[in-house]
């Protein structure tokens, strides 16, 4: 009987694939660390996956988990002017490699008969656990940055909008006699919440 399977469509295969491309041309414009490599893989990973025979919903799991980490990436690299520590570049390093073993799995799921398939299970397993362990040190050490730059940004934001305001209330004040300025800076000042509000409501998801 042919084991049950979770299937990998096309349209999965095409969006996984314009990831990576993307993921390569970012790489290529910033020259950063191991992330050519990455995506070179990771291409190569989703070729080869749509011809394995076996184990195909474990290798079905790696390729959601891969799309996920080579996103979270992008968003890592993406920008005009990117720097990644050492820890972050050591993580994209052990990625690659974390990739590359992936490949190697799915490439012995290929054409593996049942008897092989029946000597090999223990080695399989350990190697797919490998693969799992490697995504996630991956996945937990990524988000951690991607959870820093966004309290980062948001905090660039509200400074901005902070900076935005006094300039207006200054060059609103300057058209008024001095009575008048002074109300409006008193204006100013009691609208910092409401603009702070706003500043939520647009930074929110």
């Amino acid at each position: 009987m042919p084991e049950s399977s979770k299937s990998i469509s096309t349209p999965f295969i095409h969006h996984a694939n314009a990831t990576a491309a993307t993921l390569k041309q970012i790489g290529e414009i910033h020259s950063i660390p191991y992330v050519r490599v990455v995506a070179g893989v990771a291409i190569l990973i989703f070729e080869t996956v749509q011809s394995v025979r076996t184990n195909k919903d474990q290798c079905a799991a790696l390729i959601e988990q891969t799309v996920q980490l080579l996103g979270i990436v992008i968003d890592l690299c993406a920008g005009p002017s990117v720097t990644l520590s050492p820890v972050y570049l050591d993580t994209m390093g052990k990625f690659a490699e974390t990739l590359q073993k992936i490949e190697a799995f799915m490439r012995t799921q290929q054409d593996m008969g049942r008897l092989k398939r029946f000597f090999r299970q223990q080695e399989n397993t350990v190697q797919l656990e490998d693969c799992k362990m490697g995504l996630r040190q991956a996945l937990d050490t990524f988000s951690i940055k991607i959870s820093l730059t966004t309290t980062g940004d948001l905090a660039d934001m509200r400074l901005a909008s902070d900076h935005r305001h006094h300039d207006l209330v200054e060059k609103i004040s300057d058209s008024y006699s001095f009575d008048d300025r002074s109300s409006l800076t008193s204006i100013g000042s009691n609208g910092d919440s409401s603009s702070d509000q706003a500043l939520l409501l647009l930074s929110g998801p």
